[in-house]
């Protein structure tokens, strides 16, 4: 009974992830994902994260929801860029890897995201910091090392200074 309720749980988890975009990188950054995960549930668009955002009551869910939001995302990204840089799950696709380690790079800084956060929220932000900020670090090396050697060098010191 209990292996029924956790094969049903999990089901409508990734369910979810079909249409929001905080649980869709979650999803992705399960232990089980692989590029071809994401090839399979690609990134939600029906509604944003935003509009989501918008709609949930003030409190504890708005709190973690806003939290999660400003950096699941990005660290979903760079797990894809990952997979597709070296063909884990999908074949393997550098040039498809760059503009998202790029996205990851330019993301804003980890202060500019935590702005305005509250109560859980703050504190879920708090205790990914860490791994976003050396996902952003990993990802601005990654993104120099695949630009020199497509040969834009000038480009590239720019990501590895």
């Amino acid at each position: 009974r209990c292996s029924a309720l956790a094969r049903k749980g999990t089901a409508y988890f990734f369910r979810q992830a079909a249409w929001c975009p905080v649980t869709h990188a979650l999803a992705q950054l399960s232990s089980a994902f692989d590029g071809m995960w994401a090839l399979n549930y690609p990134t939600p668009t029906l509604r944003s994260g935003e509009s989501i955002l918008q709609g949930l009551p003030e409190g504890l869910a708005r709190w973690q929801y806003a939290g999660l939001l400003h950096i699941a995302p990005f660290m979903r990204n760079f797990h894809l860029a990952s997979a597709l840089e070296i063909g884990r799950g999908i074949p393997a696709d550098p040039n498809a890897s760059l503009p998202l380690f790029l996205e990851v790079a330019a993301a804003p800084e980890a202060v500019v995201l935590a702005a305005g956060l509250q109560s859980d929220g703050k504190r879920l932000f708090d205790f990914y910091k860490p791994v976003y900020e050396s996902t952003q670090t990993a990802a601005m090396f990654r993104a120099g090392q695949l630009l020199k050697r497509a040969g834009y060098e000038d480009e590239a010191s720019g990501w590895l200074a």
